[in-house]
């Protein structure tokens, strides 16, 4: 099933503009040269309709509107009076990764920074007559929008104003409202089980209408239905480096794809009003990006395991005087990201960067459970002792003495409330004789009700793999690429009965995510950003046999 597939394109005012001369000046041109300027305006002008008609065509045909999950950092550059700087020079250049982002003040002395990676970043200034101005420190998170106004100090150009951020960039651009769990949030946080999405439940207003316990990395619909300020949990968007990362499962939409907790740089629980990009929901949405390659070398190595010594007995081992059930649970796995770099060949520092994460989730359960089976009693036909909670017996009628007495069909009881051996169907004689026998709650009054407990032996086998590459070719053009794979295979039996009406169960569950994105820098005072996207998630859980051994290998009766 391919769940969705999206092409986004977005041009946006940099808010940059050149330095205006202040002074007229008369220029004659000789005939070659006005006729070269022509052509250069031309080409010019040809470039830029066909580049604004690339860019309209993609968003015109685009299925799904694009929403973003990268930064923004504009302000205003003024001079000690508070007038307004033009021309203006400023870099915003990545800690991490050395990339650099370039701008210039526009007429109203205005900057702008779009499709900025979150991050710590160092902003710089420069303007002539002014101290070059340097601030560190900016950090920029998932789909913010902030506002750094800049003050330059009278001086030379080699003299330098250094300021360190530290309290958090007000976001004044945007109207959504919303909670970052950063990237020390998301490594530190204790959590039950290893998925990043539960960290969602710490923010303020956002609750899980249907209380799950299964929150496994690999259980979709588990790790759904989180409402927002009250809001319909269905309608709940899922984004993933900004691109939709929901699918419909039994009808309802849920997460598609859960990454590695090593592998969630940050993400953000948008809650109301909405900024106008988001237009796909009517819920609250979670936003999640995923690391990427830095200039220095980063990993991890882990494994978190679970033994039946660290368990406490069950309630229902207890109950049945049971040793505690065999459990055992293994996820290990790694993270790796960097420059890349062939000796002899390439290096992409300040360039090209990779991020790999892969996690394997071993996990065996043999939980004991209870259900109903047919005592010996009534395998013989014999109901004399079948009572109901209030202790009374519950008459077994005789199908075949129907008939009507002064208009009202009645039935007649057998006698003792027992069925005669000669009126058993032996195909139901041997679907009975088919369960096993009771081995528990005898004495009770209600003695044919979960009067069996047995052993629910499940396995889960699941791998998660992320593999993301960037690169920049120069301060106009970066694109990256990131590919997303699961697969949870299930063997296993959701009760507790190894023969007739168990439900077993074996299949998997398997998710592939691409995004692939692009910045370019068009003109001055043009970014065009396209990203295309695609999940493909499949489900193929099917029982083992559909019961077909119990007809080969139990003793039915041939029926013609």
């Amino acid at each position: 099933m391919i769940h969705g597939a999206t092409k986004a394109g977005s041009s946006e005012d940099v808010a940059t503009t050149l330095l205006e001369s202040k002074t007229q000046q008369s220029v004659s041109l000789s005939g070659k040269t006005r006729e070269n300027s022509g052509m250069y305006l031309l080409k010019n002008r040809v470039v830029y309709c066909v580049s604004v008609f690339i860019g309209m065509l993609m968003l015109i045909s685009s299925p799904l509107a694009a929403q973003e999950a990268r930064a923004t950092l504009s302000g205003t550059v003024t001079d000690p009076s508070g007038a307004t700087l033009v021309g203006a020079k400023l870099t915003l250049s990545n800690v991490a990764t050395g990339v650099n982002a370039n701008a210039v003040t526009n007429g109203q002395g205005e900057y702008r920074f779009l499709f900025i990676d979150p991050g710590t970043y160092k902003l710089t200034a420069d303007a002539t007559g002014f101290k070059a101005y340097v601030e560190n420190g900016i950090v920029l998170n998932v789909s913010q929008a902030s506002t750094i106004d800049i003050k330059m100090a009278l001086g030379s150009q080699s003299d330098t104003v250094t300021v360190t951020s530290e309290a958090p960039l007000l976001e004044t651009e945007k109207s959504d409202r919303g909670a970052v769990l950063s990237l020390r949030t998301v490594e530190e946080v204790p959590l039950g089980v290893r998925n990043p999405i539960e960290l969602v439940e710490i923010v303020p207003g956002v609750t899980q209408i249907t209380q799950r316990y299964d929150l496994t990395p690999f259980t979709n619909n588990g790790n759904s239905n989180y409402a927002f300020n009250g809001m319909n949990g269905d309608a709940t968007e899922n984004l993933l480096d900004g691109a939709p990362n929901d699918m419909l499962y039994s009808g309802l939409n849920t997460i598609a794809y859960i990454p590695a907790v090593d592998a969630v740089a940050e993400f953000k629980a948008l809650t109301t009003p909405f900024d106008a990009q988001y237009g796909r929901n009517g819920g609250g949405i979670i936003s999640v990006v995923t690391k990427a390659g830095t200039n220095t070398f980063h990993g991890t190595a882990y494994d978190f395991i679970e033994r039946t010594p660290l368990f406490a007995n069950s309630w229902a081992n207890d109950a049945a005087g049971a040793a505690k059930s065999t459990q055992s649970l293994d996820e290990y796995g790694y993270t790796v990201g960097g420059p890349v770099r062939f000796p002899r060949i390439y290096n992409g520092k300040d360039k090209t960067f990779f991020f790999n994460s892969w996690e394997s989730y071993q996990q065996a359960t043999n939980l004991v459970t209870g259900t109903s089976v047919p005592t010996a009693l009534q395998r013989a036909g014999d109901f004399s002792q079948t009572f109901n909670s209030s202790g009374a017996l519950i008459t077994i009628y005789d199908p075949a003495s129907g008939k009507l007495v002064n208009g009202v069909w009645t039935r007649t009881p057998f006698p003792g409330n027992v069925i005669p051996a000669g009126r058993i169907d032996p195909v139901g004689q041997a679907l009975a004789n088919a369960y096993p026998l009771p081995n528990t709650n005898a004495a009770a009054t209600v003695n044919w009700q979960n009067n069996y407990l047995g052993q629910n032996v499940t396995t889960y086998d699941f791998h998660n793999v992320l593999a993301r590459v960037d690169h920049v070719f120069s301060d106009r053009e970066k694109v990256y690429v990131r590919y997303a794979w699961n697969e949870q295979v299930l063997v296993g039996n959701s009760n507790n009965l190894a023969s007739l009406g168990a439900d077993p169960r074996e299949g998997s569950k398997t998710n592939n995510d691409v995004v692939a994105d692009s910045v370019t820098v068009l003109t001055p005072n043009i970014v065009l950003d396209l990203r295309a996207s695609i999940t493909r998630w499949t489900l193929n859980y099917i029982p083992t046999n559909w019961g077909l051994s119990i007809v080969r290998n139990s003793a039915f009766p041939a029926q013609r």
